[in-house]
């Protein structure tokens, strides 16, 4: 398993294997203006188009609960998966690490990227990434999870009904790129003084 090192301003480029994960955390990174956690509703999914399918939202109520999941999601795990339990098809022992890493993702607003290893129910085994990052709920005052969940691999020409086992390969916390000289969007007020 991957250990928890924080040694540069933003690991995801050196830690994370799967472009789309650096792409969705470049992507939350420029929403966060002044480290500020981004609302749902700055949420614009056409700049990140290609990889909506692989998208979800999650909310801590009761456990965690996928409140979306999109549809590569769904067919990688081979269920619709909006409403389950994020934690269902863990171990008890991964199952108390992951609940620990989503908390701290809402807790501490820090993203953090775990690795996953699926099992197939035909015994063929691929891996996955998934980024998770806090949102602010469309309330204003809840926190969500934005996220994705990537395979490392091609899994287009797997066979299987469903996954069988589903298991941590590694964790890792993300320091985000700081957002200091940000370019932040003005708006000209007219007035001042008259010359």
């Amino acid at each position: 398993m991957l250990v928890n090192e924080l040694s540069g301003a933003s690991q995801v480029e050196t830690e994370a294997l799967h472009q789309s994960t650096r792409t969705l955390l470049r992507y939350w990174e420029r929403l966060c203006i002044d480290g500020a956690v981004p609302s749902r509703a700055q949420l614009d999914l056409k700049q990140i188009v290609a990889i909506a399918p692989d998208l979800m939202i999650v909310e801590r109520r009761n456990g965690f609960r996928f409140r979306l999941a999109g549809t590569r999601i769904c067919a990688m795990l081979r269920r619709e998966m909006t409403g389950t339990d994020v934690l269902a098809d863990f171990d008890r022992f991964e199952t108390n690490i992951v609940r620990q890493l989503l908390n701290g993702v809402l807790d501490t607003l820090k993203p953090c990227l775990l690795r996953l290893r699926l099992q197939t129910s035909v015994g063929e085994t691929f891996d996955a990434e998934m980024i998770a990052v806090p949102i602010r709920a469309k309330d204003g005052e809840s926190m969500h999870i934005f996220g994705g969940i990537f395979p490392i691999q091609d899994i287009s020409r797997l066979v299987y009904d469903s996954i069988a086992i589903l298991g941590l390969a590694g964790v890792r916390s993300v320091a985000p790129q700081p957002s200091a000289g940000r370019a932040r969007a003005f708006s000209v007020i007219q007035g001042g003084l008259a010359r």
